[in-house]
């Protein structure tokens, strides 16, 4: 076993409790205090924690005052007390405290009636600051998160710092002042200063307000809480305090955390008098600390190694090992996550499915309920005012949340329009747009919006909070408004100055916060022998198995962000003031009276690096490391594997860890553990029940099948399984769309489901200026309006029109906006120009020659449909843009005129047969069978360059075949790659799983033979 840390001479004594110096000086009880140290904090169960507990268990029912354990999370409390239990002791009458609970304990006893901010109030309060010094340069970063300024604060006044230490210079001084004047003001302080007050004040009165505390399972990790936890020393009549033996890595961050606690108690440490035996990964953890990567045979049990494809593979091997080891295990067995995230989920879920007792320790964030979705929802409508927000916020509402929720229904689209008209998406001047027009849904909508109430720009908060509590009283959200009333009520008096809106939402959002987290039903026991742990809150922790999960490139250790209001040097550099020389002699250094450590980025990476080489020397029996070689986010990219398992797998193995024995790990784990969740386990009858669709099975016949070269689409390609029982009509543009992207429109046309493009998110000013173009165009060419052939006007009547209708267009919008309080934006009247000079120059050309009649929005006939000849019939639908004729009635010549604001079309037959212009040249085919003598085809662009002639069916027929084949089986299939990541390609559902490009190539040929299109 490698030596760690320094020794000193074992003592025990009675001393006095004064002051912060430590030095034992002056007046007061003399109480008992103890420091006991060993290698981990395994070790110290029977010499130490047990015969303790044993002892004060006996007195603790009849004292008044507490005895108290004390320790860093609720896990590491459940493991002792689980111990304790299996000992058959009863366990009643010694408190199990977190560092919270001694907080409020001693605050009540100490400071009583003193408040204490919340981090959400802290962050209001620093933003105030921020918007009062200014709201520039720094102060407005500050202003938008002030987290990050408010963090490196923290660390400072944890440390014994003032804030005056900050970095940033004056601008960030000022804020940093204006925040402590408001704090002051408020009456409030923060958790650091509480600490500290409390260190001082109890060497001074309240001694002995404990009984008895053990102070449990605390190192270097955990120096912000220095104050905290030797002000609850210094309360009790007697106290225990034990300490690990500092390792190589974080040693001097360790060493100090002990050397303190010797100096400010005037104690010195006790080394347990034997060391225990060494575990069988004690020799594994001291190559790795001590950087010596040699390969060495393993004596006894060897570490294993399991490397899964992703992280549901991962999972499976963890929990195969997790039901492996259960059988022979004598203790608990660790699974040691970096966080609480997908691998967490999933190992978390199969243990469930088995029916597992387990203690999640990490948990899933709870997913919200209807009302905290509609919540969160409303806070973002009133941060951005828009008409997106609005439509996400409705789309989440709890049914009966609005009063008028019939009405709701008809909003997006009433609200789509107004955008097209004013090309905003501001609510304001959306209900601008709403309250002029005389349309009856545009009333009905305008009476929603009329409901819905914005928080004013700022505002005092009691202000704020009424105007909150008033608009989500109108939506009839009345146990909202109310649980936000009674979270503002105390703090009426206490935040002064005005508030922003934003800053106020913050607030609001933190205060309401559902903070819960989710566990399976077998996953809340905490005495459970399988618990799922960070590394963290494993390390203080005895296990018998330990399993290092998810140990990818970056998760192990833990990388901490650097903070710009605290670099890493001005950490340093108050580090080194804040170090002493200790009263051991020479070389003992210790933290000076009323300071603390701060921890930055390399003190971090170290302590997480000693919290692995603990959890492997600490594992008695059996030892996993695992990772994955694939992520959630990229899976086409391969993920590293953590630099600590590299080393670990070629000191155990003498093989180095590259890719392709990655890939040889991950083959050997899917065949070793695919049928995880078929494993039996005691109470799985209760387990909570999978997903009912398709098993594996279906899911592998639907694999094969989809990539089956040899046949056609079928079932699983976009298809229906068997014909419809009647022809799929499709209009002419579907059409265009279903030959380029046809698993999008199969999806769009016939199932019915089709992406949601959210409100405001499209391509506003170019969908305006075509329809704005086509619409004037329509007006001036034919004022009729009616589905007859007009005599063609002279094309300066037409321009005219255009001018007028286009006038009329930008007078609405003048009134919308000047409703609205508004000028019209220099961005309407750009679009709104370019709209009038495409309009104009595709009248020109549309008229030339002049005479003839016209017929513009010219509807396809209601059974409209192409013969192709043995029995084969394709029907359309569809409405032409512009029809001109040589007579007032339809049956000679005609041209179809189709006007186009995008791409250039030539329309020639391979272009079609490429799906190309399509919409048109079946638009000219309906009007032939329809009764037309000759049909000319027009493409009309505004920057010229247009397209006229004629197309045979002949060279077509092909693909019209195909497209009839496909309206009558409901075979589409796909075409292409699905995924493109350079490219245009649609949006498919969450579910498809894309196949390769050139296998969708072959099957469509098999599928839409002699359809005679060339490669595109």
């Amino acid at each position: 076993m490698p030596l760690r840390g320094s020794f000193s001479k074992p003592n025990v004594r009675w001393y006095r409790l004064d002051g912060l110096s430590g030095s034992g000086k002056g007046a007061g009880v003399a109480r008992r205090v103890e420091i006991r140290r060993a290698l981990t904090f395994g070790a110290f169960w029977e010499p130490v924690l047990l015969p303790w507990l044993n002892r004060f268990s006996g007195i603790a029912l009849a004292e008044v005052r507490p005895v108290v354990v004390v320790v860093p999370s609720r896990g590491v409390g459940s493991e002792i007390k689980g111990r304790w239990l299996r000992e058959g002791a009863g366990g009643v009458g010694v408190r199990f405290w977190t560092p919270g609970d001694l907080r409020r304990y001693l605050l009540g006893r100490l400071c009583p009636g003193q408040a204490v901010a919340s981090r959400e109030i802290l962050h209001l309060l620093l933003s105030q600051s921020a918007v009062a010094c200014g709201g520039g340069g720094v102060a407005s970063s500050v202003s938008a998160d002030p987290s990050v300024l408010m963090r490196a604060l923290d660390d400072l006044a944890a440390a014994g710092w003032g804030w005056e230490h900050v970095a940033g210079g004056e601008d960030v001084l000022a804020v940093v002042q204006d925040f402590r004047d408001r704090l002051g003001a408020a009456g409030l302080w923060t958790a650091q200063r509480c600490d500290w007050e409390l260190a001082a004040r109890s060497g001074q009165r309240e001694r002995g307000s404990i009984r008895a505390l053990l102070v449990h399972g605390f190192s270097g990790a955990q120096w912000p809480l220095w104050a905290l936890l030797l002000a609850g020393v210094r309360c009790a009549e007697e106290a225990m305090v034990t300490v690990a033996c500092p390792r190589r890595q974080a040693e001097r961050v360790d060493q100090l955390w002990v050397s303190s606690w010797e100096e400010h108690l005037g104690v010195a440490a006790e080394e347990l008098g034997a060391d225990p035996e060494p575990g069988p990964f004690a020799l594994l953890a001291e190559r790795l600390e001590a950087g010596e990567l040699v390969a060495v045979e393993t004596a006894g049990v060897a570490p294993d190694f399991e490397v899964g494809e992703n992280a549901a593979s991962e999972a499976r091997a963890i929990v195969g090992r997790v039901m492996s080891w259960l059988p022979g295990a004598r203790g608990s067995v660790g699974v040691v996550l970096p966080d609480s995230g997908i691998l967490s989920r999933e190992v978390a879920r199969l243990l469930c499915l088995l029916g597992v007792p387990h203690h999640d320790g990490l948990g899933s964030p709870a997913v919200p309920g209807a009302d905290e979705a509609a919540w969160r929802e409303w806070l973002a409508l009133q941060l951005e005012w828009s008409a997106g927000s609005l439509a996400r916020f409705v789309a989440k509402r709890p049914p009966g949340l609005w009063p008028a929720a019939d009405g709701v229904a008809v909003l997006p689209d009433r609200l789509d329009r107004a955008m097209g008209a004013t090309l905003d998406d501001d609510l304001d001047v959306l209900r601008a747009a709403l309250r002029v027009s005389r349309d009856a849904k545009d009333r009905a909508a305008l009476g929603l919006l009329d409901g819905l109430a914005r928080l004013p720009a700022e505002g005092e908060f009691a202000a704020m909070a009424s105007s909150a509590e008033r608009a989500l009283g109108d939506l009839r959200w009345g146990a909202r408004a109310a649980a936000l009333a009674a979270r503002a009520r105390p703090l009426a008096g206490t935040i002064r100055g005005p508030v922003r809106r934003g800053h106020f939402l913050a607030w609001a959002e933190a205060a309401l916060e559902a903070t819960g987290r989710e566990r399976g039903t077998f996953g809340r026991e905490p005495f459970a022998r399988v618990q799922l742990v960070s590394a963290r809150e494993a390390e203080p922790q005895a296990w018998d198995a330990v399993i290092l999960a998810g140990m990818n490139e970056g998760a192990w250790p833990r990388v901490v962000q650097p903070n710009a209001f605290l670099p890493e040097a001005a950490r340093a550099a108050l580090n080194l003031r804040a170090v002493a020389p200790g009263g051991q002699g020479e070389g003992h250094e210790t933290l000076a009276a009323g300071r603390g450590f701060l921890l930055g980025e390399a003190e971090w990476r170290y302590l997480g690096l000693r919290q692995c080489f603990n959890l492997i020397e600490g594992a008695r029996s059996r030892l996993c490391l695992s990772a994955r070689r694939r992520g959630e986010e990229n899976p086409g990219r391969l993920l590293g594997a953590a630099d600590l398992l590299v080393k670990a797998h070629y000191v155990a193995t003498g093989v180095m860890l590259m890719d392709d024995q990655m890939a040889t790990l991950s083959s050997r784990s899917e065949a070793l553990w695919a049928g995880v969740e078929s494993l039996p386990a005691d109470g799985g009858a209760g387990a909570e029940p999978g997903w009912p669709g398709a098993g594996p099975a279906e899911a592998r016949e639907a694999w094969d099948a989809r990539r089956d070269r040899r046949t056609g689409f079928g079932p699983y390609d976009f298809c229906l399984r068997h014909p419809p029982r009647a022809p799929i009509r499709l209009a002419c543009k579907a059409w265009e769309e279903a030959w380029s992207h046809p698993a999008a429109t199969w999806l769009s046309e016939v199932v019915g489901v089709e992406p949601i493009t959210p409100l405001g998110e499209g391509a506003l000013e170019a969908r305006s200026m075509g329809t704005w173009a086509h619409a004037w165009l329509a007006r001036a060419l034919n004022p009729e309006g009616r589905g007859i052939l007009v005599a063609a006007p002279q094309a300066s009547v037409a321009l005219a029109g255009v001018c007028a209708a286009a006038g009329e267009e930008r007078d609405r919008a003048g009134a919308i906006f000047r409703e609205a309080g508004r000028e019209l934006p220099v961005l309407w009247e750009a679009v709104w120009r370019r709209a009038l000079w495409a309009a104009k120059a595709m009248c020109e050309e549309a008229l030339d020659p002049a005479g003839g009649y016209v017929g513009t929005e010219w509807h396809l006939p209601d059974d409209c449909h192409l013969d192709l000849g043995d029995g084969a019939t394709l029907w359309l639908r569809g409405r032409v843009d512009l029809l001109r004729s040589d007579a007032p009635t339809f049956g000679g010549p005609v041209s179809v005129i189709d006007f186009k604001t995008g791409a250039e079309l030539k329309l020639t037959p391979a272009e079609v047969r490429a799906g190309k212009g399509l919409q048109v040249v079946l638009y000219g085919e309906a009007l032939r069978d329809s009764g037309a003598s000759e049909v000319t085809l027009r493409v009309i662009r505004p920057e010229g360059g247009g397209t006229s002639r004629r197309v045979e069916r002949a060279p077509i027929m092909g693909l019209l075949r195909a497209l009839a084949r496909m309206q009558d089986t409901g075979i589409f299939g796909v075409r292409g790659a699905m995924y493109d990541e350079f490219g245009y390609c649609p949006a498919y559902p969450m579910a498809t799983l894309p196949t390769p490009a050139d296998i969708n190539d072959e099957r469509w040929a098999l599928t839409h033979r002699a359809a005679g299109e060339d490669e595109p």
